[in-house]
């Protein structure tokens, strides 16, 4: 699992910025080599947005690992 944040909106998958997201490609590329390729990525977005918005945005992303704690 990846856990991270993101400067900006848009950059995971169908994002208008997915293009520039290089982050997870290069993990997902590194975590391959060794031979994990069961990725599930969890992104809050907006870091440097108003403070509001990313409390909003990593919320989010605190439901999306509870639940998926919940499905493991």
């Amino acid at each position: 699992m990846i856990v991270t944040s993101r400067g900006g909106f848009g950059f995971g998958p169908g994002g208008e910025l997915e293009a520039m997201n290089h982050a997870d490609p290069l993990l997902r590329t590194a975590l391959g080599f060794i031979g994990i390729t069961d990725i599930t990525v969890v992104a809050a977005e907006g870091e440097e947005s108003e403070a509001r918005t990313f409390q909003v945005s990593a919320a989010e992303a605190e439901q999306r690992l509870l639940a998926l704690a919940r499905e493991f």
